[in-house]
């Protein structure tokens, strides 16, 4: 009960995982090789990056934190 694997069935991971644009590693070794590989070729998977965002987020123009606090403010009166 206390592995992290059991986070793959929440619904907000599992959209994620759900579009096959991820990297899912199942060790620290696989974990570090992944790590290193994304620091030697930043580009790396970066199309597969560019497809999450446009299948699951609403926006990405960089003002997500400016609607949020909107919405808190307004909110508060």
């Amino acid at each position: 009960h206390q592995s992290v694997r059991r986070l793959e069935h929440l619904t907000h991971f599992k959209h994620v995982l759900d579009t096959g644009n991820v990297r899912l590693v199942r060790g620290f070794e696989e974990l570090f090789e992944a790590i290193n590989g994304y620091l030697v070729d930043p580009e790396k998977d970066a199309d597969k990056r560019r497809e999450i965002v446009r299948q699951l987020c609403y926006r990405a123009d960089g003002l997500s934190s400016k609607r949020i606090s909107d919405v808190i403010f307004s909110r508060l009166g």
